[in-house]
């Protein structure tokens, strides 16, 4: 009896230097490029959320909003410096990622 082989179907390779591009300009699109949706979104919604929160206190702290004396939670220094590196971790973190799935087993 022959046997039947079935034929997987083989993704074109990918470019890891373009999924790395692309998780730098907005993280996650690299893993979304790679077809893994799930991370994407995981990647997309930890950075959106960073730079809602960075803008928001950024914004809070200005001068027309401090002008009633009011005593701010955080300083400008200290929302930079505890959520801008979340933000750049994972927009670092996406681009490896993106890079080692792209380049596929080693």
């Amino acid at each position: 009896m022959a046997r039947i082989r079935r034929q997987s179907r083989k993704t074109p390779p990918k470019n890891p230097l373009l999924a790395a591009i692309l998780s730098v300009l907005l993280p996650g699109l690299g893993q979304f490029y790679n077809r893994e949706i799930g991370k994407g979104v995981g990647f997309l919604l930890g950075a959106g959320c960073a730079v809602l929160i960075l803008a928001n206190g950024l914004r809070t702290l200005s001068k027309a909003n401090l002008a009633y004396n009011q005593t701010p939670l955080w300083s400008r220094e200290d929302m930079v410096f505890t959520v801008g590196p979340f933000l750049i971790g994972c927009i670092i973190w996406s681009a490896m990622d993106a890079f080692r799935k792209a380049r596929g087993p080693a």
